[in-house]
């Protein structure tokens, strides 16, 4: 699902390059920053659940996450709810930002098409969610993360909620670097 995800958010991060304007080209930086630190997190969830020798592809797999390995289920939420641009994650005005340089230039046709994608993406990755807090099949044994790897998603999760709050400290980069582009 990650790597199918991958190429939907390529797909936002090209649209803010559409309007050729100084407004898509920092939406689109933006997302890029946004993009990596959610996409970053998500990977290194599905890392740390694999190197224990846990099969990670299967989706039933996953079903109670929660009541294996609550932290990883934790900043897994954080990041899928990110990837799927709910706030108050960055990924919501990585979203936000690509959309309103699209409609500040009038792109109607891509927007459309967005929106709706973004509004069915909503199903694969809340179902993730709903998957990690369902009841768990069997006896539950939780897992130990090493304190680098815990240091680490902990750190993506945080900056991934504390952009979503504050996103002016990479949005103003971005509009900088823009700016110098134009």
């Amino acid at each position: 699902m990650l790597a199918y995800s991958g190429i939907a958010h390529a797909g936002y991060i090209l649209l803010g390059v559409l309007p050729g304007t100084t407004q898509g080209f920092t939406a689109t930086l933006f997302y890029i920053a946004a993009y990596a630190v959610m996409n970053f997190g998500a990977f290194a969830v599905v890392t740390a659940i694999g190197a224990g020798g846990e099969q990670t592809a299967d989706l039933s797999y996953w079903r109670g996450l929660f009541y294996r390995r609550p932290f990883l289920a934790t900043v897994m939420t954080i990041f899928m709810l990110s990837l799927a641009g709910i706030p108050p994650t960055v990924g919501f005005f990585a979203k936000l930002f690509v959309f309103q340089a699209l409609v500040t230039a009038q792109i109607w046709a891509p927007l459309v098409v967005a929106v709706i994608m973004t509004i069915v993406s909503f199903y694969y990755y809340l179902r993730v969610i709903v998957v990690m807090l369902a009841q768990p099949d069997g006896a539950v044994a939780e897992a130990r993360l090493g304190f680098s790897t815990s240091t680490v998603l902990g750190a993506a999760a945080v900056v991934t909620v504390f952009l979503g709050l504050f996103p002016s400290v990479v949005l103003d980069w971005a509009s900088h670097a823009a700016s110098l582009h134009f």
